[in-house]
């Protein structure tokens, strides 16, 4: 459907659903065309054959997303700004725990007495998907207790 065929009605929810958790109408365009580059340049490291400099291009993506988020704070809500900024700090740390093995393995040393920190940093990257997955069922109960709380008052 045209959008010059929409009903005001329904042109005001569309901007509704992009605007509405923004602290500002001015943050929805200026944050999601901040989004849409992140993940250009997140995609365009797939292309970076040296895998030193894709990790330090990445590392630097993450630690610029995290700072300009936490300076920038564009959601309404406190916990809307802490779940992004939790997600750019897991981000940041898996790249960091990738780069750590990137050292490992272009040094050589894979095996011996450094097996261990291997096993360590495998299962620790192993670990954050489902800290991840916690922390997201955690908020949703939160959540859904502040929605019962507000019914009842």
């Amino acid at each position: 459907m045209p959008l010059g065929t929409l009903s005001c009605d329904d042109k005001r929810t569309i901007l509704d659903a992009l605007e509405g958790p923004y602290n500002d109408d001015s943050y929805a365009l200026y944050w999601e065309s901040i989004l849409s580059i992140r993940r250009l340049l997140f995609t365009v490291t797939v292309f970076i054959d040296n895998r030193i400099i894709k990790f330090v291009i990445i590392e630097t993506l993450c630690i610029v997303s995290l700072l300009h988020h936490s300076f920038i704070k564009p959601f309404k809500h406190p916990a809307s700004n802490q779940v992004e900024m939790l997600s750019l700090i897991f981000l940041s740390l898996l790249d960091m725990i990738s780069g750590l093995k990137l050292g490992y393995i272009n040094v050589g040393v894979q095996a011996g007495p450094v097996s261990g920190t291997f096993q360590v940093l495998n299962f620790v990257e192993g670990l954050f998907p489902f800290v991840i997955l916690l922390f997201i069922i955690i908020q949703e109960i939160k959540i859904k207790a502040m929605l019962n709380l507000k019914n009842f008052s």
